[in-house]
Parts: structure tokens; C-alpha cells; sequence
């Protein structure tokens, strides 16, 4: 229910935090995930080509692909930045509707402890038993 109008809400500094970092950290994110990937594309077509621009070795370029690939796939770099901008908007959600008086901060907490869940950790195995249950 929404309260009388006139003060404004203070955001938990923690909360207000963690917005502006998840906000940077997918830029951030978006960013290795496309430079890599460019990185891989170019390098194969070099090696595909057998083409080594400026003296590069073949075998080099193509230790640079297999690199690239690899870091893609092993730290799932596009996933998790698109985890991370869910969780942040729905955070940014919840912090306008603290601001608007729509709802309370221990619904704004719950709001960030939900996003939080939702980032995850770097690379998470689907379709697994939860053990802290066993």
C-alpha cells in the first residue's frame, strides 16, 4: 500500500551499491564477451586463410582462437552477463517502487537477495539435486 507522499526514501547504501557495481560489471562483461569473440572469429579465418598478418605466426593465431573459444566456453561470459542484467533490473524495479512508496524495504531486501540468487555464481551446472537436502 503506498504511504503519504513528501519524504524521501533512503536507499540502503549496500543495496544502492551493488546496483551501480552490477550496472558496470555487465558493460564490462558485454565487453570481454565481444572482444573475444571477435578475437576468435579473426583469428580463425586467418588460420582458415593461412594468412598471418604482420609476420604472425599461423600456429600462434591459431593458439589465439582456441584460446578465445575456450575462455567463452568455460566462464560462459554471455550467460552471466545476462544474468546480471536481470538481476539488476529487477533491483532497479524494486528500488523505484521503495522510492515511490509502493513497497516496504524488507520487500526491497528480499527484492535484492532474489537478484543476487539470480546472478549466480560464474558457471552453474543445470539439472543437479540440490545436496544441502540429502
Amino acid at each position: 500500500m503506498k504511504e503519504e507522499t513528501g519524504t524521501v526514501r533512503q536507499i540502503p547504501k549496500e543495496i544502492a551499491k551493488a546496483r551501480k557495481k552490477w550496472e558496470q560489471q555487465v558493460f564490462g562483461l558485454r565487453t570481454i564477451h565481444a572482444l573475444l569473440g571477435m578475437l576468435a572469429i579473426t583469428s580463425s579465418l586467418l588460420v582458415a586463410a593461412n594468412w598471418g598478418p604482420y609476420g604472425i605466426p599461423i600456429q600462434r593465431l591459431a593458439f589465439i582462437a582456441a584460446l578465445s573459444v575456450s575462455l567463452l566456453s568455460a566462464l560462459d561470459i554471455g550467460s552471466k552477463a545476462n544474468r546480471m542484467r536481470r538481476a539488476w533490473r529487477r533491483l532497479n524495479v524494486a528500488i523505484i517502487k521503495f522510492e515511490e512508496k509502493v513497497i516496504s524495504v524488507d520487500e526491497l531486501i528480499k527484492a535484492y537477495e532474489d537478484a543476487e540468487e539470480m546472478i549466480g555464481d560464474v558457471k552453474e551446472l543445470r539439472n543437479t539435486k540440490d545436496l544441502s537436502k540429502e
